[in-house]
């Protein structure tokens, strides 16, 4: 092993490729930008190049504006994402040469950062930049698409980069090894490109590490892992520096990795094996998200470091597994299987009472099952309305009638609401003996007229509890197909 560490440069920055013909992989998109950038005259479209970290966009930039002539002006976007901003830093190269008379190519970096929730107006201001320059402009995204920023996409070229193969990486690796004069096992070479996953720069960093340790051991540190890798890897660290250095490996934006971390804490069996630990992580959590909605606020990234400390603090040692759900299975069942239904009878009862969707699936639905659960008349007005079989439409509330109460909750129910009902008849009975003819002709016209106007098979005391507000959708059924409406 013959390294150097004397020589002071780290190899991804002593062998990064100064010509576009010595990068290894995407070759396609490599000659496209290349392509391009010769080609461009004022008013042509900008490059947008999208591809995950460590696939060579940054370096093929330099590398093609240093073959043609060009000073790259380079911007990180994310560090100016307003209009003001990013105006006053690139103002001064809109005259499209330097003070040297070389040409400017403009170079903004993870412009997917000005399509987040943090945007000041930095989204607009580059639509317009795209559309006006006067100086060619390159913009890279870590996305492996612009569905995000359609606008954007529409407006630029678009480039693709993918991860490098296996076999390219491996290549590239040994070319790096005869390059400084460094020995390492096949085992050791390997696994840094089975690690990197496609990632260059990762598996250069990991080399370095490993041709100066002598092992891979002490390679990780510049690796970039899934979402659900680094969750899992910080939940089964047995410290929070452990997690922490996992998740600043993530390949994830912050709000992702605050849902998983949520997600994967709520959906685990903490909560009941170690409450006071379970407690904990989600204090830290929620000091993780608070600390978010402080950083989108004041603008300051800045404190994106410490917002990954706090997740480490929150699932290091808690050994849950990662999930992509943030609910239970019985109430994500029920949105899976009954979903269909529910989503065509919801907006028509919330129409008719003026209400929205969501605030009558959250203020009046449970109120509406107790009270149609049965009623088949009611039912099969209902499914004519929606255009669902009747059956399925009584099984979707039987089921959500099931779940509010209970089976046992919903047997009592039903008993008490029978013994109330005897009880209400009896009193009615002995009300209209004392009131004479005249009370009972006024009883049984009332119980005539509920009778007509419920057309439904409960009994009438049952009928008397319902709500103003549903007593029109007991009407009988009209020859039109409009949403019934409250009168």
């Amino acid at each position: 092993m013959n390294a150097d560490p004397g020589q002071g440069q780290m190899w991804t920055e002593k062998h990064r490729p100064r010509k576009v013909e010595e990068m290894v992989g995407n070759e396609d998109s490599r000659a496209m930008f290349l392509r391009w950038l010769r080609e461009w005259t004022p008013g042509a479209r900008p490059a947008l190049l999208l591809g995950p970290p460590g696939t060579g966009k940054t370096t093929l930039v330099h590398a093609a504006a240093g073959e043609l002539g060009y000073e790259v002006l380079e911007l990180n976007a994310s560090d100016y994402r307003t209009k003001d901003a990013l105006e006053r830093r690139l103002k001064p190269a809109m005259g499209g040469v330097t003070v040297l008379g070389s040409p400017v190519l403009i170079f903004l970096d993870e412009v997917d950062g000005l399509y987040s929730r943090a945007d000041y107006g930095g989204a607009e201001y580059l639509l317009e930049l795209a559309s006006s320059t006067k100086v060619p402009l390159a913009m890279a995204a870590n996305w492996d698409d612009a569905s995000h920023m359609p606008e954007l996409e529409k407006a630029s070229l678009v480039i693709r980069f993918r991860r490098v193969p296996a076999r390219l990486m491996e290549l590239y690796l040994r070319h790096l090894l005869r390059l400084e004069g460094v020995s390492l096992s096949d085992d050791v070479l390997r696994a840094a490109v089975r690690y990197s996953r496609g990632d260059v720069r990762a598996a250069v960093n990991s080399l370095e590490a490993a041709a100066y340790a002598g092992s891979l051991g002490s390679g990780y540190r510049d690796l970039r892992l899934t979402l659900r890798d680094a969750i899992t890897a910080a939940a089964y660290s047995r410290s929070a520096d452990a997690a922490y250095a996992r998740l600043r490996q993530a390949d994830a934006q912050p709000a992702d990795k605050i849902r998983a971390a949520y997600a994967s804490l709520a959906m685990s069996s903490l909560g009941n094996a170690d409450p006071e630990r379970a407690a904990r992580a989600f204090r830290h959590l929620s000091d993780a998200d608070v600390l978010y909605g402080r950083i989108i606020r004041t603008r300051n990234w800045g404190l994106l470091r410490y917002l990954d400390y706090a997740l480490a603090q929150a699932l290091a040692g808690t050994f849950v597994a990662y999930s992509e759900y943030d609910s239970p299975y019985d109430i994500s069942s029920r949105a899976w299987s009954e979903g269909r239904v529910l989503g065509k009878l919801i907006p028509q009862l919330a129409h008719s009472l003026h209400m929205s969707s969501g605030e009558f699936a959250a203020f009046a639905l449970d109120a509406f099952v107790l009270w149609a659960s049965g009623n088949e008349a009611l039912v099969g007005r209902l499914a004519q309305i929606i255009g669902e079989d009747p059956e399925s439409l009584m099984r979707v509330i039987e089921s959500e009638r099931a779940r509010l109460l209970g089976e046992e909750a919903g047997a009592r129910q039903r008993a008490g609401a029978a013994d109330r009902g005897e009880a209400g008849r009896r009193a009615a009975r002995r009300g209209s003996r004392r009131e004479g003819r005249s009370g009972r002709a006024a009883s049984g016209a009332g119980v005539r007229r509920r009778r007509r106007g419920s057309g439904a098979s409960r009994t009438d005391d049952s009928f008397l509890a319902i709500p103003s507000r549903y007593s029109h959708l007991c009407l009988p059924p009209s020859t039109t197909t409009d949403p019934p409406t409250i009168t």
